[in-house]
């Protein structure tokens, strides 16, 4: 669900459908949303495959995915 394909994607809607214990989803999401800023970081290995500002895409992601209870 973090990945950059799937920004557009209602992702609590799809991961709804799993029946999956909610706070070891929310803990999964961060983590792969944090492998993926990384990757886009400056200097990362993803920085130049994407247009600019994707690395502030996914950092906004990533806060509101933390700031979730």
């Amino acid at each position: 669900m973090e990945h950059l394909s799937a920004r557009n994607l209602d992702a609590e809607a799809s991961c709804a459908r799993f029946d999956v214990e909610g706070q070891r989803l929310r803990a999964a999401r961060r983590l792969w949303a944090m492998y993926w800023l990384r990757l886009l970081l400056p200097g990362g290995p993803a920085e130049r495959q994407n247009p600019p500002g994707t690395a502030d895409l996914q950092a906004r992601r990533l806060l509101s995915l933390l700031a979730t209870s």
